[in-house]
């Protein structure tokens, strides 16, 4: 994965693509500047949704989830958005016909939102979610693999805008650059959070980072 700047770089990306897969397809996405990225996790069986999370990044839509800093519940969204990402991921889950865990990358700018991804696996951010909001994904999607899943189920404070944070921190860049994480959940949370970060080698905190 590769961002291209200028015609330039476009060119000499496209080369080396061609020179190490000559028969495979290059995807290529317009980047969109100063949006909102997030991280859904979700359980389905048989299409229908059992359980779902929305977790939302700190930084700008660019920064790979895998280094982000997410928080959950999101606090930064609005009930309007929130609603309309539980219909995409009902509507994803019933078109697909989803049994187990899945995940979405979405994008949203302009009250508008957009897929990044969709993915019939576990993400990096399940275990973060399930301590966060205290439910287990992992034996929700193992019932729904089993074909055993209960009614519906939310987790206590997936919905909820207030109350306490989590959050899982960061290295920055668009492509992966570590593979483990550091969580922590406070509250009150930025004190915890700023100490977190100088922690795993912040240097320093920017002043004019947004802080809800």
């Amino acid at each position: 994965m590769n961002v291209a700047y200028d015609d330039q770089d476009l060119v000499s990306y496209l080369s080396t693509a061609k020179s190490i897969s000559p028969e495979l397809p290059v995807v290529i996405t317009q980047f969109i500047l100063d949006a909102k990225e997030i991280d859904v996790d979700a359980v389905a069986q048989s299409g229908r949704l059992i359980a779902l999370a929305v977790s939302e990044h700190v930084e700008n839509a660019g920064v790979h989830s895998g280094d982000a800093t997410l928080v959950t519940p999101p606090q930064d969204l609005n009930l309007e958005t929130l609603d309309r990402i539980r219909e995409l991921v009902v509507a994803l889950a019933d078109e697909l016909q989803v049994s187990g865990p899945f995940n979405l990358q979405l994008i949203a700018k302009d009250n508008r939102l957009q897929i990044i991804e969709a993915n019939l696996r576990v993400s990096r951010s399940l275990p973060f979610v399930s301590k966060t909001l205290k439910y287990d994904f992992v034996a929700a999607a193992t019932r729904c693999i089993l074909g055993s899943a209960r009614e519906s189920i939310y987790p206590s404070g997936a919905e909820n805008l207030s109350g306490s944070r989590g959050f899982m921190e960061p290295v920055v860049d668009v492509t992966a650059g570590i593979s483990g994480h550091v969580g922590v959940k406070v509250s009150p949370c930025f004190p915890v959070f700023l100490f977190r970060l100088v922690w795993v080698g912040a240097k320093e905190v920017p002043a004019h980072t947004r802080w809800w």
